[in-house]
């Protein structure tokens, strides 16, 4: 009797240790799968990492462009009120132009009518002097 109970202790242990090295299989098996899994989920994190430095610096050189940009809009806007600021000075300037051409013009006249009425007198004296 302790025979066959030491032979079915000896099955049973058998089996057990036939269930065990089973799972140790299947847990080796997964521990395989995940180690795997891992070093994908590692190159993908890779992967993002590079596209998130790429995405980074592109925004960064987006930034110095625009900064550059609002520099360049700031110097053409001074420069469009210089401009503006030029062109009053030159219609105040024509202005004056003006008003000073119209004043030539004016003792331009003044001066041909002096003259016309000088030279009128003098042709008067000139004839009363040959005249006499």
């Amino acid at each position: 009797m302790v025979a066959s109970e030491v032979k079915s202790l000896a099955s049973q242990t058998a089996k057990a240790t036939e269930e065990i090295a089973g799972h140790v299989g299947d847990i080796q098996s997964s521990t395989t799968e995940t180690v795997e899994t891992i070093r994908e989920i590692t190159g993908i994190m890779e992967t993002v990492s590079a596209y998130t430095g790429a995405i980074a610096s592109a925004v960064r050189q987006q930034g110095a462009a625009t900064s550059e940009i609002s520099a360049t809009v700031t110097w053409v806007s001074s420069g469009a009120v210089e401009v503006d600021t030029s062109i009053e000075s030159v219609g105040r300037a024509s202005g004056e132009t003006s008003r000073s051409a119209a004043r030539v013009s004016a003792s331009a006249r003044d001066v041909a009518e002096r003259t016309r009425d000088l030279t009128g007198r003098i042709d008067r004296f000139l004839g009363e002097v040959t005249a006499a």
